[in-house]
């Protein structure tokens, strides 16, 4: 009897783990940042609605960076008709630099994008622009400090 509400309750906690990571994407994404082109891990976990998460590295000569953002979708919406869509957010930023000096910026950004779904929506392609305010808080203070960051990439949701 133990063994039996042992395993009940053990499949219960996998299969609500289960149902939390349901239709979360992992992907990658190339662009162009503050420091540089980037490659990233592209992350939309539906434990986080709405939300899409990116930890990006740039290796150049002599330098290393690492970056992380986190967007926030006001827009999610079907452009012309399916497969094609459009998206607006809010977000932040932060970079970190390790090179002759410790670089740390951080700040808000509002991505802007176009994406298409295919494979029963199972893989997704996307082109963003986004622009940035933020500051440079090491090695020296900067603010304000805009641009705009570039990336395109894809994301698979299982």
């Amino acid at each position: 009897m133990n063994k039996k509400v042992i395993i009940l309750v053990s499949l219960i906690f996998l299969l609500s783990a289960g149902a939390v990571f349901a239709e979360t994407g992992i992907g990658a994404a190339f662009g162009y940042g503050r420091f540089g082109s980037n490659v990233a891990l592209s992350l939309d976990v539906d434990a986080i609605p709405g939300s899409v998460q990116t930890v990006s590295l740039q290796i150049h000569d002599g330098y290393m960076g690492i970056g992380v953002t986190d967007d926030w979708y006001l827009i999610d919406d079907v452009f012309i008709d399916n497969p094609f869509g459009w998206y607006f957010g809010l977000g932040f930023y932060v970079d970190m630099a390790f090179a002759n000096d410790f670089a740390l910026a951080l700040g808000a950004r509002a991505p802007i994008g176009l994406d298409v779904t295919v494979l029963d929506d199972q893989l997704l392609f996307y082109i963003e622009a986004a622009p940035i305010l933020g500051l440079s808080v090491t090695p020296s203070f900067d603010f304000p400090h805009w641009n705009i960051l570039g990336s395109f990439g894809f994301r698979f949701y299982f």
